[in-house]
């Protein structure tokens, strides 16, 4: 009895190749296997570039975080300096362009960030959980926290800061009480701006480990990215 050629299938070899996949679907868990192609880890250029930016900002946040600090411990006297820092900060003759710089690159960043979340959201490319999560983070917290924090909390708050902070000219009866209560408006100020600063240090941290994640997490998987099964 001659037996039908490969290319031919009869009734029992499909029944038996649909038994097959049955039983590769139970013991992976019922899941039928993706296609999608797995998420490579970030090159080590591409981290080096994220550090850059993210110590930068971080550095900033730093710097004003401790110049709050150290002026609170001291207002009375450190009041017009600390003004004088955040005007400084306005129009900072080398920092000021190196930031326009910063920012103009900003865009091709979020493009990138949006695409990996897509990805990871659309179930287009296969990943660690936690690459998944990071993928789906990053852009949230640029997007939805630091960018709104910057635009309605920080500038505004430093703004006040200046106005407060600044010497009274006042001449005058007027003069002691307008100094006392520029003296109380910036304690406000000062005390308004801790708080954003410890803040928004922190959400820098949480972009620079989030970047790490990106560079460290090593999936494995099976060669061609998708799962490999032996034939009987």
């Amino acid at each position: 009895i001659r037996r039908p050629p490969r290319s031919t299938l009869s009734s029992s070899s499909a029944a038996s190749d649909v038994y097959k996949r049955q039983g590769i679907n139970a013991e992976y868990g019922g899941e039928e296997f993706t296609m999608a192609p797995w998420k490579d880890a970030i090159p080590p250029f591409m981290l080096a570039i994220c550090c850059c930016f993210n110590t930068y900002f971080s550095t900033q946040c730093l710097l004003d975080l401790s110049f709050d600090l150290w002026a609170q411990n001291d207002l009375d006297q450190r009041a017009s300096l600390f003004s004088a820092y955040y005007t400084w900060k306005q129009y900072p003759p080398i920092v000021g362009p190196m930031m326009m710089g910063i920012l103009c690159l900003i865009p091709i960043g979020v493009a990138g960030m949006l695409r990996d979340a897509s990805r990871s959201l659309l179930g287009w490319q296969q990943a660690s959980a936690i690459r998944q999560a990071v993928d789906v983070v990053q852009p949230l917290a640029l997007l939805g926290l630091i960018l709104p924090t910057v635009i309605t909390q920080v500038i505004p708050a430093q703004e006040e800061v200046i106005r407060a902070c600044m010497p009274a000219n006042v001449p005058g009866p007027d003069a002691l009480w307008g100094a006392v209560a520029s003296a109380r408006e910036c304690k406000a100020g000062v005390s308004a701006l801790v708080p954003v600063h410890m803040t928004m240090l922190a959400l820098n941290l949480v972009m620079f480990t989030c970047d790490v994640v990106k560079y460290a997490s090593s999936t494995p998987r099976p060669e061609g990215g998708k799962t490999s099964v032996k034939e009987e």
